[in-house]
């Protein structure tokens, strides 16, 4: 529904580390808005598989590179200290972000 099961920055398809992402932030906003409008927390692929939720806004992300998604939204000048290492997974050593 929203692409392949793989982190849109770095590659990583290990299942158990990818989360969605809300591309423009928000996704602390809606799980409240859910929590409040429906009396239980629905996330977003609750909302996805029960066709509440469209995916436009949405994509797929390792719980690393959402952190670091994150951040650089809070701090954007202070996501240039952060440098990631996925050697295992890309054979590269450093990934630029």
């Amino acid at each position: 529904m929203i692409g392949g099961a793989v982190c849109v920055r770095c590659g990583c398809d290990e299942i158990d580390y990818l989360e969605f992402n809300h591309i423009n932030g928000g996704g602390s906003a809606e799980w409240r808005s859910n929590r409040e409008d429906l009396g239980t927390y629905l996330g977003a692929a609750d909302m996805i598989l029960a066709g509440k939720r469209k995916t436009d806004d949405l994509n797929v992300m390792c719980r690393v590179c959402n952190a670091l998604d994150y951040l650089s939204r809070k701090n954007p000048s202070g996501i240039n200290r952060f440098t990631v290492r996925w050697e295992n997974l890309t054979g590269e050593k450093v990934m630029k972000l």
